[in-house]
């Protein structure tokens, strides 16, 4: 396949904003991706969800035995990414031939996950565990059964229950919004659960409040009266929360731990998880103060507070973690020194800083603030187009590359498949109505 990368000078970072470039996006990541699943399931057509059994780092096919196995957040994902897709599709004029196909072919994607989230909530104690088998049963990475821990929630349950108020069916919704609610207690009551290891119960991560956040835009579009102011205290809240625990303003630096005290535990930062609460944060933001809401005053000032934080967050996070010389962010640094702790540059973390730069010139009003954002944003779009879409795999990204040689690495981040168009797609689908709505200028 050949591909041609869109590079934008650095002299000139509002191209990012531009027609050409934005038509660039839609062409190379929504409709390849789109049509990457098409091609998959036209192969597997009994395969009822978003075929990714494959290997994105070497392009192969994972064994038939993989279909045997799967994973609670990529049903919620994959859920929350073909609902996503289907509401822009009409805007990809790439895909004229395909458009029926694929719509419907998304809208039984969108039904026949959310279906099984709700089979495995039954199978697995309300839980939506981390790996399933065949028969939706959590089980360990060697196969064997595995123990449902109760105590609270983890990531898993959160995506699942995205992908259940995703779906727009009013049954599912109400489902989704009570599970969603569970997390959230678990969340301020230090029970949240790490799904892909024991944890440490010293260190809490600031990713189950950027989870939350990520929740907020599609709670808000799936409600209505009270319950949408409901939902902007809530946000409020987490926000102060997270902030609170994860980011010292005397010292501008950002925390991906704290003890369960509120402390911090350590000089450990996820540059690519920093920018995707900036990003999460500020969607939800914007999600409440579009819909209507009127938040009350301690509401307003959580929400001025995350506006005008998020874009320090955000520049600190990329001079810390960002690699220069091979074009990319790793995957941990010291937040104090910026030295790699994990050098591992994976793809996600680009356009979810993407997405958050947008954010933030979009919120700052401080011009230099802007434009130091679009620069972020231009950055780790050269990056991630000149190194990270696969031509010999319909473009869909590499998922790791080495800090110290920039060659693609055969190390899985999360799951060891191809992600469902989450964290690319929904971020640069975001990031692009984003400046679509505000350009380059906000």
């Amino acid at each position: 396949m050949k591909y041609t990368p869109f590079v934008i000078d650095d002299s000139r970072p509002e191209t990012i904003a531009s027609p050409k470039y934005l038509e660039f996006v839609a062409k190379t990541v929504f409709e390849a991706g789109l049509l990457l699943l098409l091609e998959r399931h036209r192969s597997r057509p009994d395969h009822p969800y978003p075929d990714t059994k494959f290997n994105p780092n070497t392009g192969r096919d994972l064994p038939h035995s993989s279909y045997g196995v799967r994973y609670s957040w990529f049903l919620g994902r994959g859920a929350e990414a073909c609902a996503a897709h289907l509401e822009i599709l009409d805007d990809l004029p790439g895909l004229a031939e395909e458009r029926s196909e694929v719509s419907a072919l998304l809208k039984s994607f969108v039904t026949a996950q959310t279906d099984t989230i709700l089979e495995v909530m039954e199978k697995n104690k309300g839980r939506c565990p981390f790996r399933l088998d065949s028969s939706l049963k959590a089980v360990e990475a060697d196969g064997r059964p595995a123990e449902v821990d109760t105590s609270g929630k983890g990531a898993g349950d959160l995506f699942c229950a995205k992908g259940l108020i995703a779906s727009g069916t009013a049954e599912k919704i109400a489902r989704g919004k009570a599970v969603f609610n569970e997390y959230v207690e678990c969340v301020l009551d230090n029970a949240y659960l790490s799904d892909q290891g024991p944890g440490d119960p010293g260190r809490i991560s600031q990713g189950a409040v950027m989870l939350a956040f990520g929740t907020i835009p599609l709670l808000v579009k799936h409600s209505a009266g009270g319950e949408l102011d409901g939902w902007a205290e809530l946000a409020a809240k987490l926000a102060d929360y997270v902030l609170d625990r994860h980011y010292d303003e005397a010292e501008g630096r950002f925390y991906e731990y704290a003890a369960p005290d509120g402390t911090r535990s350590d000089n450990y930062l996820d540059p690519g998880h920093a920018t995707e609460l900036v990003g999460l944060g500020l969607q939800a933001v914007e999600a409440i103060r579009t819909s209507g809401i009127r938040p009350g005053a301690k509401a307003e000032e959580a929400f001025r507070r995350v506006e005008n934080t998020c874009p320090q967050i955000l520049i600190s996070a990329f001079d810390l973690g960002h690699n220069a010389a091979m074009g990319g962010i790793y995957k941990a640094v010291d937040n104090a020194t910026g030295k790699p702790i994990n050098d591992d540059l994976p793809w996600w973390n680009l356009p979810e800083t993407m997405r958050a730069a947008a954010r933030c010139a979009a919120v700052t009003a401080d011009e230099a603030t802007r434009d130091r954002c679009l620069k972020t944003a231009a950055t780790c779009s050269n990056d991630y187009f000149t190194h990270y879409p696969n031509p010999e795999n319909m473009l869909f990204p590499f998922q790791t590359r080495s800090g110290k040689t920039g060659e693609v690495i055969d190390i899985a981040p999360a799951v060891p498949e191809g992600d469902p168009l989450y964290h690319t797609n929904l971020a640069l689908i975001d990031m692009t109505a984003v400046l679509k709505t505000h350009g380059s200028g906000a």
